[in-house]
This record gives structure tokens, sequence and C-alpha cells, in this order.
């Protein structure tokens, strides 16, 4: 049966713990050692207007409680679950209950082509990795695995788009100040979370605005509150028109390498898989969903898999810890595919895996190749109706 939200009387914390409990059993998750800060999912799920939300996320989780009940992932599923409490990672544990749910489909009923549930952080020892050429110890934990078919993959919240937030900011402190001359031009390093700048955005619009009306036509000015944001300042008599054009072309250039950054999680010997997840409330605070679309997705990955084929460029000229010799085409050519998955379970009214819709982008010269593959041709693409493109004919 459905439960729903008859009346919100507890933390945001409470009552998730509790909606958890329902279903896995008492003490599934333990107090969050920090409990002043909720997140978007906490908050959807202890609110009257999210009822559809509520519904979704309830069924989610009665799926995977199913799936892993007798079964010894089911208490590293605990651990993710727990996640969502926190303040900062509460997305891409979510994204990981995103992808756990939609790749098992089927599982239940027999009718898909899964024995045994997905491995949930299957260890991997070091030497089957790129983090042998880092300064680190242990084994690699990649977030799942499937045993049926042989194939490690990682979840990863969609690339984000601090640009986007940081333009409406500008937009915002320009029409305080009511000086049609200003022009402002946000700087940030490139590995600046939204997160981070979401969290402060009044604190940030009021110290510009307050260093603009203390100084005369300044050319620079640099944030308190957030690190390394910085804002430059031209001043052009005449109205001045700004305008920001969303390229997906532009945007998969900039973007293109982001995959590679976790390089300690990608596998050497086996095939490894991909998994973005997209969610509005990943870009809460900017009003808007990612809305990069398939465009952007299949530039992405074509960029990874084809640009560096004919390049000998060293992987240690895009992350100076690596102390190994491979180029960038050598890591890339380890990915086999990437998977985007749009999450749609805000306001979808299907309780099901239905509430996601994917689509899969194979390397064409990846080394350990999925593109003739039962895993993909017949599970993922015939089983779970996900489509796939493999540029098969763009290629070059």
């Amino acid at each position: 049966m459905i439960m729903t939200i008859d009346h919100i009387s507890v933390s945001p914390f409470e009552n998730y713990r509790t909606l958890v409990d329902q279903i896995f059993g008492k003490g599934t998750v333990s107090q969050s050692s920090s409990e002043t800060q909720s997140n978007p999912i906490l908050d959807a799920l202890n609110s009257l207007q999210q009822q559809v939300f509520w519904d979704n996320f309830h069924s989610r989780l009665g799926r995977l409680d199913r799936i892993y009940r007798n079964h010894s992932p089911r208490q590293k599923l605990g651990q993710k679950l727990g996640e969502i409490q926190q303040p900062n990672n509460w997305d891409g544990a979510y994204s990981e209950i995103v992808a756990l749910d939609f790749l098992q489909q089927g599982f239940l009923d027999k009718s898909s082509y899964l024995s045994e549930p997905i491995l949930i952080d299957k260890e991997v020892p070091r030497a089957q990795t790129f983090s042998e050429n880092v300064a680190t110890d242990g084994c690699r934990t990649p977030d799942g695995f499937f045993p049926d078919f042989g194939v490690y993959f990682d979840v990863k919240r969609i690339p984000t788009r601090p640009q986007i937030i940081l333009r409406d900011l500008a937009e915002r402190i320009r029409r305080q100040f009511g000086d049609t001359r200003l022009f402002i031009s946000p700087e940030y390093p490139i590995d600046l979370g939204c997160l981070e700048i979401q969290l402060r955005v009044c604190s940030i619009v009021n110290e510009v605005l307050e260093f603009l009306r203390q100084n005369n036509m300044p050319k620079y000015f640099r944030s308190e509150h957030v690190a390394d944001l910085e804002f430059r300042f031209r001043w052009e008599s005449g109205v001045s028109v700004t305008a920001s054009i969303y390229d997906p072309y532009r945007l998969a250039e900039e973007l293109h390498l982001l995959p590679l950054q976790k390089f300690g999680q990608i596998v050497r010997d086996y095939p490894f898989l991909l998994i973005y997840v997209d969610f509005p409330w990943f870009n809460i605070g900017s009003g808007m969903t990612s809305g990069l679309g398939d465009e952007f997705y299949r530039a992405f990955s074509r960029r990874l898999f084809i640009q560096y084929r004919l390049s000998d460029t060293k992987y240690s000229t895009v992350d100076e810890n690596f102390s190994g010799s491979e180029t960038i085409f050598e890591f890339s050519k380890k990915i086999s595919g990437i998977m985007f998955l749009e999450d749609k379970s805000i306001l979808c009214p299907e309780r099901d895996c239905r509430n996601v819709r994917a689509i899969l982008f194979l390397n064409p010269i990846a080394e350990h190749p999925l593109i003739n593959s039962i895993f993909a041709r017949e599970y993922l693409q015939s089983t779970l109706l996900t489509p796939i493109v493999d540029f098969e004919y763009d290629n070059y």
C-alpha cells in the first residue's frame, strides 16, 4: 500500500529515517552527525506539496528492498540511504539510488538477464585501476558491478553549470546596482561546485553591491564567501545588452574531460560504464533543470571517446598528481560507454522505473567494447528499452 503524507510534525531528518525504517527495518539509517542543514530530497519528503515525489521515492525504495532483501549488498545499500541525509553528498547518493533502481528492472519478476543483484561498491585492487600511479592506499570501489555480465560502473550526477548560476547572479547584481554602464564577468575555478554558490547567493550579492557602492567604478572584486570566486567589472557608456546562448557543443568541449577526473575508479581489465544522473533539484537555486539534452550528451560522449585517438597528450597534463606515462586516449578507451539517466520522479505519476529516461552512448574504440555485447544489446536496449548510439559511422 502506498503511504501518504497526512501530517508533517517532525524534522526532515526524523521524517526521512522513519520512511526508510518502515521499508527496510528499524535502524537502517543512523542519525546524521549534522542535522542543522537539510537538502532538497529531505525537504520534499517532508512537504505536503511533494506527494508525487514522495510516492515515487517510496516505491523506488520498496523495489530496492525486495531486490536486496536476501542478498549481502543490502548493508551497503543502507549506507547509501544514510548518505542522502548529508548536506554535501546527498546528490551523489541519490544518483546511485536512481541508477540501482533503473538498472535492475525486471529482476523481481525474473524477466531480465539478471540472476543476482548488482554488487554495490565492489572493491577492485589498485593494480586493476589507474590509482596505482598516485600516492593512495587500499582498493578502489566503483559504485556497482554486474556479476552476470562482468561490467563495472560508476555513477555521477550530471555535470552542472556554475556559469548559469553566476550569470544570473551577475545580472541580479547589475539590476540592483542600477547602472546600465556596468558589465560583470564572473571568474571561477573549473572545479567550483554549484552548491557552494547556491548556499551563499544572498551573501555574494550583498558583498558585491556593498563593494560597488563604496568604490568609484572599480575593476575587480574577490569574494570573501566563496574561495577563488572573482568578478571583473567593465564600465561602458550607452545602453548595455547582455545575452547568453546555450551551445551544447561548446559546453561539451568545456566539460568532456570531467569523467577522467576521478580516474581511480576506472577499471583497466573489465568493461566499464559511466552513468550520469540528471535531476532538477541538483540545480536548486538556479530555478532550472540542467536542460542539457541529447545534443550535449552525444557531443560530450563523442569528444571523450574519439577526440584523442591520434593524440599523444599525456594524462598528467590534465592531473598533475598522476605520475604514470599514459595518454588521455589510453584513459578514454577504458570507458566502454556513457549512460545518461533523466530522473522525472518529481512530476511523473508512474510509480515504477518508467519515470526515468535513459540513453546510452557506446565507445566505438573501447578496449573492452560493449557494442555487440548481450549486456548492451539484449539487456539494456531490448529489456530496459534504452536507446543506444554506437558511433559506428561517426568514428573519425
